[in-house]
């Protein structure tokens, strides 16, 4: 939890005081993609994003699965998905055998933000994902 630094008066006294709640704010999701390393070895599921953020900057962010809080952002409404909104495959990047799922145009969705750090309510709760550039 973030906090805020008070000087209390009297004895020289430092205090720690809780910030007011985050705000809550609206994130489009363009993309959602699932990477799961199946070759040589099975590894952590990556999970990357392409978002528009309320001001319009387009960021792309990503986590792990061993990350806490970390997982896919599925639709809250799949029956509205276009049929062709998902679309699998294998990839081989430098000898490593991945299989992945791409999920476009899921639509819009409630955040939080601390830094860098985004706080997306998808419908089994809350994931976490670290924004690392743009796209």
């Amino acid at each position: 939890m973030a906090r805020s630094l008070l000087l209390c008066i009297g004895l020289i006294t430092v205090c720690f005081a809780p910030v007011s709640a985050q705000t809550t704010f609206k994130v489009e999701v363009k993309q959602a993609v699932r990477s799961n390393l199946i070759a040589p070895a099975v590894g952590p599921t990556l999970f990357r994003a392409r978002l528009v953020l309320p001001d319009g900057s387009h960021a792309r962010a990503s986590c792990l699965s061993s990350s806490p809080d970390c997982g896919i952002i599925e639709s809250f409404h799949p029956e509205h998905m276009k049929p062709d909104a998902e679309k699998c495959g294998i990839e081989v990047d430098k000898g490593l055998t991945f299989n992945t799922c791409t999920i476009s145009d899921l639509g819009v969705y409630d955040a939080t933000r601390e830094g860098d750090d985004l706080v997306i309510v998808v419908p089994a709760g809350t994931v976490r994902y670290h924004i690392d550039g743009s796209w």
